[in-house]
Formats: C-alpha cells, structure tokens, sequence
C-alpha cells in the first residue's frame, strides 16, 4: 500500500501547551466560591470586598495573602491557602470546559500532535478536573 504524504504536515505544531485555567476551563466563578467557602468554613466569615483582579491572574499563594491581608488575619494564609488546595485536589471543585476545549485536545490526539496541560494551580486540580470531564490528556505540569 502506498503511503500518501499530508501536504498541510510541514503547518503542523511540533507540540501544543494548553494553559489550564481561562483557556481549556472557565474556572473564576468555580474559583470564587471556592474562597468564599473556604472563608466561611476556616473562618467563619464572608470573603472579603474585593475586585476580581484580586481572585485571578495569581498564584492562589497570591491570592490566600491578598484576601487575608484584606480580612485582617494575614496570620492565617497557610491554613486558608491548604483548605483551598485541598478543595480543589479532591475534585470538590470542578471547573466547566469552555467551547471547544475537548475538540483542541482531540484534533491533537488525531493530528498526533504531542500535547499537554500546563498550570499555575496545583496538578492534583488539572488531574481531577481533567478526569471529571473524561478528558485523556498525556502530559499534566501544575
């Protein structure tokens, strides 16, 4: 059997890096609530007024630090900063996909393009979110 080239192969990618968090998942209101359960079940309070440039575009080391400066118990950042993680580890909080998140990582799958998930969050997050979704994704770095 003859093998026929793919004239678009010289256009492909050598290799796609899926940010994880605004580009494959639309996770800020997901992340939202996750502070504010946090602070009510750590605390015992509302989170605090804040804008929404507090809640995104940082680590959630970032994010515990500003919303517990802004509470008045910077004392408690690791204990905030833990429950958070430990939320979003188990799988407690899962962000939805956004449009056509699972097409990209399927077309790269039968293009056999190499792809993966990169992220600021923690990867025990990417994996559970990724697997609630029956997403198969070959490379996770969080």
């Amino acid at each position: 059997m003859m093998q026929v080239e793919n004239p678009l192969e010289e256009f492909l990618p050598v290799a796609c890096v899926f940010d994880f968090d605004g580009v494959l998942v639309d996770s800020f209101e997901m992340h939202a609530e996750g502070w504010r359960v946090t602070f009510a079940e750590v605390l015992g309070s509302s989170l605090p007024e804040c804008s929404e440039s507090n809640l995104s575009g940082k680590s959630a080391q970032q994010i515990a630090q500003e919303l517990c400066r802004l509470a008045g118990v910077p004392e408690r950042v690791e204990e905030v900063l833990s429950y958070k993680i430990a939320r979003l580890s188990d799988g407690t909080l899962v962000p939805p996909l956004r449009e056509g998140a699972r097409e990209a990582l399927e077309w790269c799958r039968d293009a056999g393009v190499p792809f993966g998930v990169a992220s600021n969050g923690p990867s025990a997050y990417v994996r559970s979110s990724v697997a609630a979704h029956g997403l198969e994704v070959p490379h996770i770095l969080g």
